[in-house]
């Protein structure tokens, strides 16, 4: 496993939040919950909890993971000011990272067998935030781009056994979903960013990564509400 020092990672990107710290040494731990509105409460108090529990103060922390987008308006900027704040007066590296392709990496960390993954977000109305995942021998594959998609289209992309992850997944018909493999929202966890990063970081998988994770300044950045190359889906605000 690569070692950068101490890592926080961090995802605000719909109704889950989950805090994931491992420290220089390889330990690793995580705080997570979901719910409507609570990014604003419990981010804060999971990071505290999880550097206190290390002995770490921010300043310690080398690099900084957070979810860029797609996905909840409130939430992404309740990620991104954290980000900011974090990042203010500490010498931190800070890398954003796609909301799917996090997702997609949860999936694959699940341990079960999976050949191909659908990372999606609720969009609203009759839309899901999409993007389809294959899974090579250690990491996942885009084989689609990020997009918006009417839920009636995807049954043209679901293969009998295929995952799906995130969120909206309850409102595909019935049909679509007993063709899927479903993991819950209790499978996206914030360690899933660190191994994006393990991998990222190793030199021969940098290029096959750097559309997905990307170094950011802080006070320069902005989230990706509705994807980074995806035209804007006038449904309001996402809520959580």
């Amino acid at each position: 496993m690569p070692q950068t020092g101490n890592i926080l990672a961090f995802d605000t990107a719909t109704k889950v939040c989950s805090v994931a710290l491992r420290t220089s040494d390889g330990v690793a731990t995580e705080r997570w919950d979901q719910g409507q509105g609570i990014h604003s409460e419990k981010l804060f108090l999971f990071v505290r909890e999880l550097l206190d529990s290390s002995g770490l103060q921010m300043s310690k922390v080398g690099t900084l993971l957070f979810t860029t987008g797609p996905g909840s308006y409130t939430g992404l900027r309740i990620g991104t000011s954290a980000m900011k704040g974090f990042a203010f007066g500490n010498d931190l590296e800070v890398y954003g990272i796609s909301t799917l392709a996090f997702f997609a990496e949860s999936a694959r960390l699940s341990k079960k067998k999976i050949e191909r993954i659908h990372a999606v977000i609720d969009a609203r109305r009759s839309h899901l935030y999409h993007q389809l995942y294959s899974i090579g021998e250690t990491d996942i594959v885009p084989e689609t781009e990020v997009s918006v998609r009417e839920i009636a289209s995807l049954e043209s992309l679901i293969k009998e056994g295929d995952v799906i992850i995130g969120t909206g997944i309850k409102r595909l018909p019935d049909v679509l979903r007993e063709r899927l493999c479903v993991l819950e929202t209790q499978n996206i966890k914030a360690g899933a960013l660190i191994s994006l990063f393990d991998r990222y970081t190793n030199t021969g998988e940098a290029d096959a990564l750097h559309t997905v994770i990307k170094k950011v300044a802080p006070e320069q950045f902005e989230p990706y509400y509705y994807g980074p190359s995806i035209p804007q889906v006038n449904h309001g605000n996402l809520g959580n």
